[in-house]
């Protein structure tokens, strides 16, 4: 029988290959690269012309992988986590990760919206409702640029920090994955001054991708506890 561990490190594993297919790759290839809070309105209407981009929205759904990935984490930590009298930052770890979902398809929502009010900027001819179109293209841009490149960086830094304490106590993964924790969270704190003080894309890129490898590792080590509880029930 598959244990909990297992299934939890392949959905860690599909969460991976999901960002970086469908939130990285097809989008750049799409539409270049991402915009930055400075972008010009033409680069925001060029960057969403393509209506291709709807397809890497909507798969955002499957982001239930994620929910599954975090529940493994709890499953894996909570009797060590109980021993060694953190399981309210464990608990903690798995509210703030929770928040991240409704987040991300709030996040996918607003995208959606900006492709749409870009295919009817195209087609109108009134320069009345061209104009409020790109107020509201502006408007819609501004907030998921918000929530995505800074508030979330709260979440995700919360519940991988809370995640690196509990794995520092406990001692059910390698003491490395909790340092590295400790350093990947604080590392998404700072990313969320990105857009307050201009930070550039390229250090603030470099946050997401150690937050990737973060996952990635996990999911790894998920796996490895998985076939190891397989095999002791096996020896049994």
């Amino acid at each position: 029988m598959v244990s909990n561990n297992t299934v939890a490190g392949i959905c860690g594993l599909a969460t991976v290959l999901q960002v970086v297919l469908l939130e990285i790759a097809f989008p750049y290839v799409i539409s270049g690269p991402r915009l930055s809070g400075s972008s010009s309105l033409g680069s925001l209407l060029a960057a969403y012309s393509n209506p291709a981009l709807v397809g890497t929205f909507w798969p955002a759904g499957v982001f239930i992988l994620f929910v599954l990935f975090i529940l493994g984490i709890y499953l894996a930590l909570r009797d060590a986590a109980a021993s060694a009298g953190m399981s309210i930052f464990l608990l903690a770890a798995v509210a703030v990760a929770f928040m991240e979902v409704p987040v991300l398809l709030t996040r996918t929502a607003l995208q959606w919206t900006l492709v749409s009010i870009t295919a009817q900027h195209g087609v109108v001819a009134d320069n009345s409702t061209r104009i409020a179109l790109e107020v509201s293209g502006v408007v819609v841009y501004r907030v998921y640029d918000v929530l995505y490149n800074s508030l979330l960086y709260w979440i995700e830094g919360g519940y991988v920090l809370l995640l690196g304490l509990v794995i520092l106590r406990t001692g059910v993964f390698a003491h490395w994955l909790g340092w590295s924790s400790l350093v990947v969270g604080l590392y998404q704190f700072f990313n969320t001054l990105g857009i307050p003080l201009g930070i550039p894309d390229a250090v603030v890129i470099l946050g997401n991708i150690l937050l990737i490898l973060w996952t990635l590792m996990m999911s790894i080590s998920l796996l490895r506890l998985g076939n190891r509880s397989v095999g002791l029930r096996r020896r049994v």
